[in-house]
């Protein structure tokens, strides 16, 4: 199911907008779709000021057929509350409203039984701490009667508080009505007019409206009910009596470009005003998640996180965004009760978008810090995640620290470790009482990773040197070695077997030359020149190995490390000339990247998933795969640097040296 329209501008994202994390996330959109049985979603991605990819997946009308597109129309429910309060907010500069002040002021007639006597704010009512009913009486979720606003505020002088204003969060729509009345009766402008002409058109959203527009309804998707025991029914269209709280329409283009505006305040309000709104309210100093002014604020893999979700009858809405990053994500499901998957689906797009961004470098003060630590078989991890200093304890539990000086860190509270101290010292890392003792690293980074071979490398020389590999049946393709260099010499050599700097310490090859099969050499200089845009270029270890060599590695190695060889009864795909080592270089200063682990390294910071290293490092892994991986490449599940051509099966196994090619 690949239908709808794609907006993509690759420009503006290193990674995220192209191939493989765009087929990884659509995968993901298609499996949630199918598990959960979604007529449709529409998404879209922001960075920056730039909507960098956006699409429509499904039927917006699956009786019609009708593809949705990230222009399709939707309800987006309770995201309509943040242009609400974003419309207040705006008064408030202005000093037409002040947030503190008792609502009555701008609404007289407003009086809900409050056996507090503590007046209720604007403040109180836009971070959910009026202590109001969830619903009023009149123009509730369920009243398809559409009354009017007045009707639907003053409906809620029928309830009376439940708990003191200020005192505790209860989420209330009847709230958010409430404000949106104070801006029609300030304005003296019904409130979705006023609305259109102060925020919705000034940001550039085209396809957004409080009310139901002839132009937008027509365009607006078909959305679905289900109930546990009965079939699925088309979901009612009436409007709410408290709109400001959740009858918006709009797209996610639109969607998108709301985030672009509140990345580039100025348009909408002041950055302090916007700080102010991303701040929880009643909260304790420091506290880092709750409700804001409007905003629900929360943390994403140590990132700040603000959006809200939607959900009004048969549609559900995520609105995310990472400010301090300038990315975003907007998603609409069209089922009721589907905010699980919108959301999901948000979090993976925001994954993606993240790892398209290149990290800071660690500080150096935690260089002697990252490494491993414990035992074989429980090994505490300790690395540099998105800024943090981080753990990864009993194999599944990732858990920033918090850092409290030189070499004395703490985690975080709950978990399984709330709050205890953790103190690196040189025999180690003591978690509590506990000292993990820290262990060996196979190999200094940049230094060469060295084994002890089972047999002398001269010995093993003389032994391959009448043997032949394997008789293979089928039929193959012609050969056609073409050395990478001449295709395109930005391409650099570090042909470590050609020299005695290799994990045998003896050189193997009498020529630093490599070859690749015609097909895998032309790919591999697509992903050289796409990386060049970049800022980074391919250097290369090995490409075409004969087999005679393979030969040799496999008898050098203990069995415990020749998961990092290939067993040559079955030859290797480098024998066949589709296989590649390599990793990326600095155009700027021609030296090649860091990597979570050195090239021929055998342990587990070669395999491609490893979370240790840095940030920075396992950011260039990454755009390596990404940049090999479009191009038709597959990485070695235990080597980051090996990447196998699709067309290997289609190849004989080899055994001719350099010099005869």
């Amino acid at each position: 199911m690949r239908l709808g329209r794609i907006v993509l501008l690759a420009a503006g994202l290193a990674a995220a907008a192209s191939g493989q994390n765009i087929r990884k996330l659509e995968d993901y959109i298609q499996r949630e779709m199918r598990d959960h049985e979604l007529p449709a979603v529409s998404i879209c991605l922001v960075e920056g000021d730039q909507i960098v990819w956006s699409k429509g997946f499904g039927f917006a009308d699956p009786e019609k057929k009708i593809p949705a597109t990230a222009d399709t129309v939707h309800r987006i429910g309770s995201v309509s509350k943040l242009f609400t309060d974003l419309a207040v907010m705006q008064m408030v500069e202005r000093g037409e409203l002040e947030l503190d002040a008792p609502v009555q002021r701008y609404i007289p007639e407003f009086r809900p039984k409050n056996p507090f006597g503590r007046p209720i704010t604007l403040r109180h009512l836009m971070s959910h701490r009026a202590g109001l009913v969830r619903e009023p009486p009149v123009g509730h979720y369920f009243d398809a009667k559409t009354p009017s606003l007045a009707e639907t505020v003053l409906s809620l002088n029928e309830t009376e508080l439940i708990y003191e204003p200020g005192t505790q969060t209860k989420y209330s729509n009847a709230g958010i009505a409430v404000v949106g009345y104070v801006v029609e009766r300030v304005a003296k402008e019904p409130f979705a007019r006023y609305l259109k002409r102060a925020v919705i058109t000034p940001i550039g959203l085209r396809d957004s409206a409080f009310e139901p527009e002839p132009a937008l309804v027509s365009r607006l998707a078909k959305a679905e009910m289900w109930a546990r025991h009965r079939p699925p029914f088309p979901a009612p269209t009436f409007e709410l009596g408290m709109a400001p709280a959740g009858s918006m329409y709009s797209t996610v283009n639109d969607l998108g470009r709301f985030l672009i505006a509140l990345f580039q305040p100025k348009s909408l309000v002041q950055p302090a005003t916007l700080e102010q709104m991303w701040t929880p309210q009643f909260a304790p100093a420091g506290q880092k998640t709750g409700f804001g002014i409007g905003f629900a604020i929360g943390s994403f893999e140590g990132r700040r996180r603000i959006g809200h979700g939607g959900a009004i009858y048969g549609f559900a809405t995520e609105l995310a965004g990472l400010p301090d990053e300038k990315l975003g994500v907007a998603v609409v499901a069209t089922k009721d009760a589907t905010n699980d998957s919108t959301r999901r689906i948000a979090n993976e797009a925001l994954r993606i978008l993240l790892a398209a961004q290149k990290p800071q470098p660690a500080p150096e003060r935690w260089s002697n810090l990252i490494g491993e630590y414990g035992w074989d078989f429980n090994i505490l991890y300790v690395y540099e995640k998105a800024g943090k200093l981080t753990t990864l304890i009993e194999w599944f539990f990732e858990y920033p620290l918090e850092e409290l000086g030189p070499n004395r860190f703490r985690y975080p509270k709950g978990g399984l470790y709330d709050s205890e101290p953790v103190t690196f010292t040189p025999e180690g890392v003591r978690v509590g009482g506990v000292l993990f003792p820290k262990r060996p690293a196979p190999a200094q980074p940049g230094a060469t990773f060295r084994i002890t071979p089972k047999r002398p490398v001269d010995e093993l020389r003389l032994e391959v040197a009448g043997l032949q590999p394997p008789v293979e049946k089928g039929q193959f393709r012609q050969p056609e070695l073409v050395e990478l260099t001449r295709l395109d010499p930005g391409i650099k050599l570090d042909i470590r077997y050609a020299s005695a700097n290799n994990f045998l310490g003896a050189a193997l090859y009498t020529q630093a030359r490599a070859f690749l099969q015609r097909p895998a050499a032309e790919a591999l200089v697509r992903a050289h020149q796409w990386l060049k845009s970049k800022g980074y270029g391919l250097m290369v270890f090995d490409g075409y190995r004969p087999w005679s060599v393979t030969k040799m590695f496999w008898e050098a190695t203990p069995e415990p490390l020749r998961i990092f060889v290939a067993n040559p009864d079955q030859g290797s795909r480098h024998n066949r000339g589709c296989a590649v080592d390599l990793t990326l270089y600095d155009l700027k200063t021609g030296r090649p990247v860091e990597m979570p682990g050195g090239y021929d390294e055998m342990s587990e910071r070669s395999y491609p998933e490893y979370p240790g290293g840095t940030s920075l490092q396992r950011w260039h892994r990454d755009l390596l795969r990404q940049a090999m991986e479009d191009q038709g490449f597959t990485v070695y599940e235990y080597e980051w640097w090996h990447f196998d051509y699709r067309d290997w099966r289609q190849y004989p196994i080899l055994n001719v040296p350099f010099e005869k090619l």
